[in-house]
């Protein structure tokens, strides 16, 4: 994909054909057999992970991109959520969140869980300080740290009927205690206030942890960046794709990749691969899935 910055015609049709050969795993690859393709160069920045200034460097670069003068314009709901950084695991996000919210003004709003074992004679032996370092998928952290006007992500379905349901976004108001208030920003139900309590969740068992545990948290993430899965059915304005972890699953690069509607308005940071040129990065697509051959 090479896209001129004029936004003419041809470099949207350039950019949707791009879009569909992704998802369909028919762009070329920089090794056949392998699944690394290449990405624009205007619309690369490469990740630096064996300097930390250089990475440092790398990630206001993408900052600066998706959330231009974001210090002046956290408080404008609307601009938030319609941006965000994207990337494959939550390792990366929690690191991007917790740095943006660094640069913000405003109190911190400091939120730990309850964690406990389901059956108590359990307690003995996996005491509460050691489930709080368990971070389990699909589950809030044991410390979460907010600020008010952030964006947040709902990590389950807490009531659809009013909207909440796994992967919608929020604009956090105020913490009343137990009870978050905040504003969905998304979908038929954008602008309706709601509150998300507490609640007690219990991590997939084929995650194999040594004792059965539960977590009484809200069930939130800051959103100034999330999960490429999460982000699935939702239309933004600006992404960044962030590739210091490749892709995993079949689609992510696609899924991610389609959140815009214009080439200008995405940008991917790749973690140079030994052997493949810097603007290459992994696309997972299963063909027998898409032909039904399976």
């Amino acid at each position: 994909m090479r896209v001129a910055k004029n936004g003419s015609d041809d470099n949207l049709r350039s950019f949707d054909q791009w879009l569909l050969r992704l998802g369909n795993g028919t762009l070329p690859h920089v090794v056949p057999g392998s699944e690394m393709i290449w990405i624009s160069v205007e619309k690369c920045i490469t990740i630096n992970a064996n300097s930390k200034a250089l990475r440092q460097q790398g990630m206001r670069e993408v900052i600066n991109f998706v959330f231009p003068n974001l210090t002046a314009r956290f408080t404008d709901r609307q601009w938030l959520s319609e941006r965000t950084i994207l990337a494959s695991k939550n390792t990366a996000n929690d690191e991007i969140n917790n740095f943006l919210l660094s640069q913000l003004r405003g109190e911190e709003i400091i939120c730990k869980s309850a964690d406990s074992t389901v059956d108590l004679d359990d307690a003995t032996h996996y005491t509460k300080e050691y489930l709080n370092t368990i971070n389990s998928s699909g589950m809030p952290a044991h410390r979460i740290v907010l600020k008010i006007n952030c964006p947040l992500i709902l990590l389950c379905n807490l009531n659809p009927s009013e909207g909440l349901c796994n992967g919608t976004r929020l604009i956090l108001n105020k913490s009343l205690g137990n009870v978050l208030h905040c504003t969905i920003v998304v979908g038929t139900d954008d602008g309706r206030e709601v509150f998300i309590p507490r609640i007690t969740l219990k991590p997939n068992e084929e995650e194999g942890h040594p004792v059965e545990w539960q977590r009484r948290q809200f069930p939130v993430r800051a959103a100034f960046a999330m999960t490429i899965n999460k982000s699935q059915g939702q239309t933004l304005s600006t992404v960044v794709v962030w590739l210091e972890e490749e892709v995993f699953g079949h689609g992510q690069l696609y899924v991610a990749s389609s959140r815009v509607g214009h080439p200008d308005n995405i940008m991917f940071a790749i973690k140079p691969q030994q052997g493949f040129p810097p603007n290459a990065t992994r696309n997972v697509v299963y063909r027998e899935i898409l032909s039904g051959a399976y």
